[in-house]
């Protein structure tokens, strides 16, 4: 009851996140007295339009809308057709129907949503449990953070009112929506940055050898190519 799952677990505002820290048991992760934390929690009210990468990958780009079920006492997804120029959410595509894709995009969502150490230690930048970056300013209730896409989009998330718990292993905060990780890979970065033309023509050398560095396979996640040596998308 002294950590930073302990806001989550006694809310009615964050059943998703209590569901997927449960089904993946991070509470063991998230009670350690022995770190320090920095949670963000998105409440459930605002997880409508989160732009998944891999759904973003798709011909028809798409957004996935998370809801607790109470009568399942799960947590259930449904993708809506996403327009990247306008940001305009459409219609429904499809429900997603399988438990095992929503709790591993679900874990993803988690780790980028969970710092270890202060977030108000005067830094502007930290990085979150799965190597993404977060740029933070203010303090407590007054404090704003951006994920990449945020970023690029000028969008600040910001805490709810009385959002910010204190707890003997960090801080826990209720944010009014998910932190966007950026939508732009590597790839594209060096292939539509001038500066980098040279250098993205050199990787690009090895393509059709065995020291092949973009790829693009059915077992990597990724929104175009992957880097084959990084291990995340």
């Amino acid at each position: 009851y002294l950590s930073v799952y302990a806001p989550i677990l006694f809310s009615e505002k964050a059943k998703i996140f209590n569901w997927i820290i449960r089904r993946k048991d991070y509470r063991l992760y998230l009670n350690s007295l022995i770190s320090k934390y920095s949670l963000f929690v998105p409440v459930d009210e605002f997880f409508k339009n989160y732009i998944d990468p891999v759904a973003y990958a798709k011909d028809v780009k798409a957004v996935i809308k998370y809801w607790y079920n109470t009568k399942t006492s799960s947590v259930n997804a449904t993708l809506y057709r996403y327009n990247p120029i306008t940001g305009e959410i459409g219609d429904s595509l499809a429900a997603i129907t399988s438990s095992t894709f929503i709790e591993e995009r679900l874990l993803d969502i988690l780790d980028s949503h969970i710092v270890i150490g202060n977030v108000e230690s005067g830094s502007n930048y930290y990085f979150t449990k799965n190597g993404n970056l977060l740029k933070v300013e203010g303090q407590g209730n007054e404090l704003k953070v951006q994920g990449g896409f945020d970023i690029e989009k000028g969008v600040k998330i910001n805490v709810i009112t009385n959002g910010v718990y204190n707890q003997i292993n960090g801080k826990t905060y209720f944010i009014d929506k998910p932190i966007q990780t950026p939508l732009r890979s590597v790839y594209k970065v060096l292939s539509e940055t001038p500066q980098f033309s040279k250098f993205f023509e050199l990787l690009n050398g090895f393509a059709g050898t065995s020291s092949e560095i973009f790829v693009k396979k059915t077992n990597y996640y990724g929104i175009d190519y992957n880097i084959k040596f990084f291990n995340t998308f």
